[in-house]
């Protein structure tokens, strides 16, 4: 980003250029009830930014997505992923997407779509583009499952990170 895509501002905030959006300006994220032939209904966390793009109209160019992230304390949850094992995942309410390390998301076998991408701002005032969108990914707390879409952050600071819709 250059000095010219971005308004004159407080340098202590971060500031989204003219082309782009903040996630914290688009919809929570929906949640939908799926259910499946012999098996229990499961919960599916839709994700803003797929709800973003799948709502402009045909033709339109999307705004490159920002999101920022505050310094908050840690809280964690212990789910079962991907129906193999559990993984401890940290809470962050200034979040409004769920997000993944790469290394975890392989570790765990999920598989991504590489066209939906956003911008992390992290803590630091880093900003870096996520690498992919893993959809559907089962998350099972206690006895109810969430199908997760997970953005995809090449080496962040943690393994999961659940935003607003668990906080």
């Amino acid at each position: 980003m250059t000095v010219e895509d971005v308004d004159e501002a407080d340098e202590t905030e971060f500031l989204i250029p003219h082309d782009g959006i903040s996630i914290d300006e688009l919809p929570y994220a929906m949640f939908t009830v799926r259910h499946t032939k012999g098996e229990k209904s499961v919960i599916v966390a839709g994700d803003p930014v797929v709800q973003y793009l799948n709502g402009l109209a045909p033709g339109e160019t999307p705004k490159k997505l920002y999101g920022t992230r505050d310094s908050l304390a840690l809280r964690a949850v212990y789910p079962v992923v991907n129906n193999i094992g559990t993984e401890e995942a940290l809470l962050d309410s200034g979040l409004q997407i769920v997000s993944v390390s790469r290394d975890t998301a392989v570790k765990w076998g999920f598989t991504w779509n590489p066209d939906i991408r956003i911008n992390m701002e992290s803590t630091q005032g880093h900003v870096e583009e996520t690498l992919e969108l893993a959809r559907d990914v089962p998350f099972q707390f206690g006895d109810i499952t969430i199908l997760l879409q997970l953005n995809v952050i090449n080496k962040p600071s943690y393994k999961l990170l659940l935003g607003r819709p668990f906080c």
